[in-house]
């Protein structure tokens, strides 16, 4: 935990910016791709975003995951 507390405070604003903005963009994508239920969809996106993207996937498709 401290060391969760140590790397999070030396985060500059950049960096909290860019995590918040780059959550809330993956929210909007994960909503619009659910939305085309049944149909095939394409993604592409920066390597730096893949992680956290497919981290909101993971969430919102949990029971196929854990099936």
């Amino acid at each position: 935990m401290l060391e969760v507390a140590r790397r999070e405070a030396q985060k500059s604003e950049d960096d909290i910016y860019e995590e918040v903005f780059i959550d809330e963009v993956n929210q909007e994508m994960l909503k619009n791709v659910l939305k085309q239920d049944g149909e095939i969809i394409v993604v592409l996106m920066r390597q730096e975003r893949l992680k956290k993207f497919s981290e909101v996937w993971r969430q919102a498709n949990l029971d196929y995951y854990n099936t």
